[in-house]
């Protein structure tokens, strides 16, 4: 942060802004669902292969690594299985949170790996990965009926949009001779939608994989509960859910919710706002006014310019994604506990 940002910081602090002590949708408001039919389809595939499987490895968002993770995976893929939570992202978050996070998760986890499967710590992340699936291998005398198995099959799972698919690629392409990607990746949820054949990812020993859809919690539905309200919210703000489900400026005024709940007002500065705001209506009017966001549109039959609103709150969500408005974990309340 420069200094600039430091004295906005401080000076935002200091005013003292009357911050909403809890998130509520607007009066009318409300979240749709989403639970498309091939989550409903995949779990049940997923469940089917299980007795294939030596260990599985879920998937999830470091930013968020206790809201939204699906209790079934629990209860119909792991049983008794050896297991690892791999969090991706976590270049996303701080030393610190990681650490805070790791405390709470290790005493009902088998296992927990921070990991980031985009840019510089992409090969580190992938050879540490691999070591940890290798070791629990090797040492997993349960093997049951695959016992005398030569190869071994993991399972990889986890909600929408966490990287599943490019956890695969990267550890095929360092791990063994081929070169094609065995699984297309997006950048929004959906993208892999069943039960695949098994991927080679290493050659020395033979592991395979099942990559499979992102299956959300059934029970994660909107509700007027404030715990259900605000997963959906975060699931949508880490790309797990469609923008769409939500609504931009809604989604926008949860982010401002966050950020301010954390004293972090580095949005002030880069938005170019004049000052700090719990108002969503206002900052994404000043937003349009900064950076000259206009739209046409017919008014009483005349054609007149006004603010596009959708295009200032897509700048405040991409600045926020792209790590520009600081550290993006957004469970701090579970360790507030």
């Amino acid at each position: 942060m420069n200094m600039f940002s430091c004295y906005k910081r401080g000076f935002c602090e200091a005013t003292h802004l009357a911050v909403r002590n809890r998130f509520a949708l607007p009066d009318g408001a409300k979240l749709s669902k989403w639970f498309p039919a091939h989550m409903f389809t995949g779990m049940k595939q997923m469940q089917a292969k299980v007795r294939l499987v030596d260990y599985v490895v879920e998937v999830h968002d470091a930013r968020i690594p206790f809201t939204g993770r699906n209790e079934q995976f629990y209860r119909l893929l792991y049983k008794g299985k050896p297991h690892l939570l791999l969090l991706n992202k976590a270049d996303l978050i701080s030393k610190s949170r990681m650490r805070d996070v790791e405390r709470m998760l290790m005493c009902k986890e088998d296992a927990v790996l921070f990991c980031s499967f985009n840019g510089r710590q992409k090969d580190a992340s992938t050879v540490s990965l691999m070591n940890l699936v290798r070791h629990c291998l090797s040492t997993n005398e349960q093997r049951f009926h695959r016992q005398y198995a030569t190869d071994y099959n993991v399972m990889i799972v986890g909600i929408p949009n966490v990287g599943k698919s490019t956890v695969i690629n990267s550890l095929r392409a360092r791990f063994t001779a081929l070169n094609s990607k065995a699984c297309a990746v997006g950048q929004k949820p959906g993208v892999t939608r069943s039960v695949m054949n098994r991927v080679r990812i290493c050659d020395q020993p033979k592991i395979y994989v099942f990559d499979t859809p992102g299956v959300l919690a059934p029970q994660l539905q909107p509700d007027d509960s404030k715990s259900c309200v605000q997963s959906i919210l975060k699931l949508a703000l880490c790309q797990c859910l469609p923008n769409r489900h939500v609504g931009l400026e809604m989604l926008c005024d949860f982010l401002l919710y966050m950020l301010n709940r954390q004293n972090n007002f580095q949005y002030v500065d880069h938005l170019g706002l004049s000052n700090m705001s719990d108002n969503i209506h206002d900052v994404l009017q000043q937003v349009a006014d900064q950076f000259h966001f206009k739209r046409t549109m017919s008014l009483y039959g005349v054609l007149q310019d006004v603010r596009d609103i959708e295009r200032a709150a897509e700048k405040f969500l991409t600045l926020f994604r792209l790590g520009i408005l600081g550290d993006q974990f957004l469970d701090f309340e579970y360790l507030d506990q």
